[in-house]
C-alpha cells in the first residue's frame, strides 16, 4: 500500500482513497482543544521519556484502559506501535493468525521476522463481509503466537457483533496466546456501539490506538499502545534501537487534544455519516456495474469492479484520466475490489465520485 501511495498520495486531483477522517487545521485543533500556542514558550526542547509523560499516559489509562498509566505507551503513530509490539512478543518461526485481507503491518512485519502467517480470511458474500468463528478454530497450533485483528476492519469496514468480539477474547485465552486488538476506528461505528476494548478483560490482550484515523490529526503522528506491565517492557526495549521517544511538542498537544477528545470525535462522526449515505445512494445507481458492501465503521470500504477484473490497472486509469486516486484491492492481498474511502471534505468526496461514475460507465 505505501509503495503504492509513495508517488500517487501528493499527485493526484480527487482523493478518495483514504480510511481517515478529514483532518483539522491547526487553528480548529487549537481552538477546540482551548490552548494558545503561546504556551509553547514555557516548553523546552529537551528529551522525553521513552514510553512517554505520565500526564498524557494516565489521560489515555483513564479513558481507554484500566486507569493504570504503567500500562500505557506512547508512539509514533499505530504502525510504531505495531511494530513495538511485533518484535517484543514474537519471535522467528513463531506462528500468527491475521484477518484476510488486512492492513500490511499486520502481517508484513511478522513475516519479515521469520514468521508464518496464517489468515482467517473475511467472506466476500453478495451483500457484505463476514467472518466464520470456526474457519478460525482451525488456524490454531501449537505454535500460534498472537492473534492480530482490527474491527472496524480495514480495508472493508467490517464490523462483528459483541458476542463475537467475545468470543475472540475467550479464544485468545483458551489458547494462551496475544490478542492484537488494532482498536484505531473502534469509536467509527454507525449502527451498533464500538467494541469494548479486550485489555479490559484478558491479560494478553494489547490494544492500539492513533490520532489519525477518527481524531482528524494524521500529522501529529501520535498514537499508543496498551498492555500488560511486561508487554510494555518489551516495547520499551524495542524503541530504545529506534526513534527514543515521542517529541514532548506532539505530547503537549495530544495532551490538550485528549481533554476534549470528544468533541474532535462527533463532528468527523457527523460528516462521516453523511459522507456514507451518500456513498451508498451513489453505489446503488451504478449497481449494474459496481458492488459495494455497505460499511458498518470506519470511512473506508471495498468497492468491487464487475467489469474490470485487473484492479491495479482500474486504479491506474481512474488516476490518469480522471484525477481519482482509488488504492487497489490487491495492496491488502485483495485483487478485483479497489478501497475508496469516505471519510474527507464533502464536497470532495461528492466530485470524486462523479469522476469516477463517469469513468465506470464510459467502460
Amino acid at each position: 500500500m505505501e509503495d503504492w501511495y509513495r508517488h500517487r498520495y501528493f499527485n493526484n486531483q480527487i482523493d478518495i482513497s483514504g480510511s481517515g477522517v478529514e483532518e483539522y487545521s491547526f487553528a480548529e485543533i487549537r481552538n477546540r482543544a482551548d490552548f494558545d500556542f503561546t504556551e509553547l514558550d514555557q516548553l523546552h526542547a529537551i528529551d522525553g521519556e521513552t514510553v512517554g509523560c505520565l500526564s498524557v499516559r494516565s489521560l489515555l489509562a483513564d479513558r481507554f484502559a484500566n486507569g493504570d498509566p504503567d500500562q500505557v505507551m506512547t508512539t509514533s503513530g499505530a504502525n510504531e506501535g505495531l511494530h513495538l509490539v511485533v518484535r517484543s512478543i514474537l519471535e522467528p518461526k513463531d506462528e500468527v493468525i491475521t484477518l484476510g485481507p488486512c492492513y500490511h503491518c499486520h502481517d508484513k512485519i511478522a513475516e519479515s521476522m521469520g514468521c508464518t502467517v496464517k489468515k482467517w480470511a473475511i467472506a466476500t458474500e453478495e451483500n457484505t463481509f463476514s467472518l466464520n468463528f470456526e474457519d478460525l478454530k482451525k488456524l490454531i497450533s501449537s505454535k500460534t503466537k498472537a492473534l492480530f485483528v482490527n474491527f472496524p476492519h480495514n480495508p472493508t469496514g467490517m464490523t462483528i457483533s459483541q458476542a463475537m468480539a467475545d468470543d475472540i477474547v475467550n479464544f485468545a485465552r483458551e489458547h494462551d496466546i496475544f490478542l492484537v486488538w488494532d482498536a484505531v476506528f473502534q469509536y467509527l461505528t454507525y449502527e451498533n456501539p464500538p467494541l469494548k476494548d479486550p485489555v479490559l478483560v484478558y491479560e494478553k490482550a494489547i490494544s492500539l490506538g492513533t490520532f489519525s484515523k477518527a481524531y482528524g490529526a494524521p500529522g501529529l503522528r501520535f498514537g499508543w499502545l496498551i498492555g500488560s506491565k511486561d508487554v510494555i517492557a518489551g516495547c520499551v526495549r524495542q524503541k530504545d534501537y529506534g526513534n527514543l521517544f515521542v517529541a514532548p511538542l506532539i505530547e503537549f498537544v495530544a495532551e490538550k487534544m485528549l481533554r476534549h477528545l470528544d468533541s474532535f470525535a462527533q463532528e468527523k462522526l457527523l460528516q462521516a455519516t453523511e459522507n456514507r449515505a451518500f456513498v451508498n445512494a451513489w453505489a446503488k445507481r451504478l449497481d449494474s456495474k459496481i458492488n459495494w458492501r455497505e460499511p458498518g465503521g470506519g470511512v473506508c470500504g471495498a468497492l468491487q469492479i464487475l467489469e474490470h477484473y485487473d484492479d491495479v490497472k482500474f486504479c491506474d486509469k481512474a488516476l490518469a484520466d480522471y484525477g481519482v486516486l482509488l488504492v487497489p484491492g490487491s495492496c491488502f492481498g485483495m485483487p478485483g475490489f479497489a478501497r475508496l474511502g469516505f471519510g474527507g471534505n464533502g464536497a470532495n468526496l461528492k466530485e470524486g465520485l462523479n469522476r469516477l461514475k463517469q469513468f465506470i460507465t464510459a467502460g
